[in-house]
C-alpha cells in the first residue's frame, strides 16, 4: 500500500483550487486551529475526509488504491483451454467438409 501523507494531499488540492484554508474552514464548518492540524497530519477520520472529498471536489480515497492489475482466474485458464479445444474440432469439421466438397466436385466433373 502507498504511503500517503493526507494532509499534504488535501493542501495541495487547495492550493491547485486557488482556495485559502480560511475558505476551506468555513466550507467544512472547521476554525483555522483545526484546518492546520488537518493539514498537518498524515492521518483524518474517513467521515471527515468523506465531508473534504465533497467540498473539494475530489476522491482523495483513490490516493490509497493502487491500479488493479488483471489476474488470469483458473476458471479463465479452463475456459480458454475449453474453447480452444472446440475452436481445434470446428476446424477439423471444416477441413473434412472442405474435402469431401472437392471429391464430389471430382465426381461431378467425371459424369
Amino acid at each position: 500500500m502507498k504511503e500517503i501523507h493526507i494532509g499534504q494531499a488535501i493542501e495541495q488540492r487547495l492550493h491547485d483550487l486557488r482556495m485559502t484554508q480560511t475558505e476551506f474552514g468555513k466550507l467544512i464548518g472547521c476554525p483555522q486551529p483545526n484546518i492546520k492540524r488537518i493539514l498537518s497530519s498524515p492521518y483524518i477520520r474517513t467521515d471527515k475526509l468523506q465531508q473534504i472529498c465533497q467540498v473539494l471536489n475530489y476522491n482523495f480515497f483513490s490516493l490509497f488504491v493502487e491500479p488493479a492489475t488483471p489476474v488470469d482466474k483458473p476458471e479463465d485458464t479452463v475456459t480458454t483451454t475449453l474453447l480452444n479445444e472446440r475452436i481445434k474440432h470446428l476446424e477439423d469439421l471444416v477441413n473434412e467438409k472442405e474435402r469431401t466438397i472437392r471429391l464430389l466436385m471430382k465426381e461431378q466433373k467425371k459424369e
